[in-house]
Order: structure tokens, then sequence, then C-alpha cells
């Protein structure tokens, strides 16, 4: 089972006491609002709206990640999440192969960048930092030493902890048609080699 999860509606505050909800909704109400909120928070920790998503595997390590494909979902990236879950993380996919930089704008928390082409890891970046107080994240820049065409943000120690490591095959199905399809007409399966 999924659980879509919709933006905050305007004026909607994080908390509401159950006094006042039993006074102004009755018990039935109340309880309805109390499931609509503690839906809404479970889906706050990945934030990630409507990114299709994809499973990643590498070394037998199967990941569930977001996937960013569009120009606009790229520079957004993690951009002012509060963090990511163990096994999850966003993967993005590149048209071209080059030295992709990433900046870490906005980022809260760090992570661990690992950096692809034709199906293997070509570098991996970790536990690379979120800005210090004072700064934005525009000033920490990343790279790899090789080119690449996918990268994958993880939590930070996650590439590490599971032994990832440059050389290591990595395989990516992609769960939802339109993302398939979106810039790759001839992928009609959904499954990709990066």
């Amino acid at each position: 089972m999924s659980l879509a999860c919709a933006p905050r509606p305007a004026g909607l505050g994080r908390a509401v006491s159950v006094g006042r909800a039993l006074r102004t909704f009755g018990l039935g109400r109340a309880v309805s609002v109390g499931l609509a909120l503690l839906a809404a928070a479970a889906c706050a920790p990945s934030e990630g709206g409507d990114l299709p998503h994809a499973r990643v595997t590498i070394e037998g390590q199967a990941l569930d990640v977001e996937v960013a494909r569009t120009p606009a979902a790229r520079q957004q990236g993690l951009s002012g999440r509060e963090g990511l879950a163990p096994g999850t993380g966003l993967l993005f996919l590149h048209p071209t192969t080059e030295l992709h930089r990433y900046w870490m704008k906005d980022m809260r928390f760090p992570i661990d960048i690992v950096w692809m082409r034709a199906g293997r890891i070509v570098d991996v970046s970790h536990r690379v930092p979120p800005p210090g107080p004072g700064e934005d994240g525009r000033e920490i820049v990343v790279a790899p030493r090789t080119p690449c065409d996918a990268v994958l943000e993880l939590p930070a120690g996650y590439a590490r902890a599971h032994g990832f490591d440059v050389g290591q095959r990595v395989a990516i199905e992609l769960r939802d048609e339109a993302a398939a399809t979106s810039e790759s007409p001839s992928n009609p399966r959904g499954s990709i080699a990066v």
C-alpha cells in the first residue's frame, strides 16, 4: 500500500489540541482530522511529492529511490528536506556523460554521493557536509573524479556501511511508466542501465 502525500493546506498548523478538535468537530471528525494529520506527518520526511520512483540495486542491496529526471527536479534535489530514511535516496539521471557538479544549497543534513556511468560506480563522495551557519551551500560544490551519467544521493554513511565502491555494478528499475518513457521513448519496460 502506498500513501500519497498532498501539500499541507495554507493556514493548517502542525499541532491541533485534542480538546479543541473535539469541541469543534465532535469525536468522529476529531479522529478523522487526527488521522489526516498523522498521514501528513508520515509523508514529511521524504517530502518528494510527485517524483517518480525506482529500485536501485548495488551488490544485492536494493534501495527505494526517487528519480530526478528533469532539469528542475535535478536543480531542487534534496534542498530544504529534513533527511533521508535508510534504504532510500534520490537518483539523478543525466542525458549527458560529463563531470556533473553538485552543490549543497539549502541542504540540512550530510549525504553520501555515488557517481555512476554505464551501469557501474565510478566514484563515491562520503559524508558530504551541509552548509554551516551563515552559509547557504552554494559554496560547497562536489564533483566526481571521472565523468558520470547518473548520481545517487544517500544518507551519510550508508555507502560505506554497505560496501559501495568503484567498479561495482548498478541496476536501475524505474517503477513509474511515465518516468521510464519521459526521456527515453524506446524503453517501454522501465529498466535502464546507467
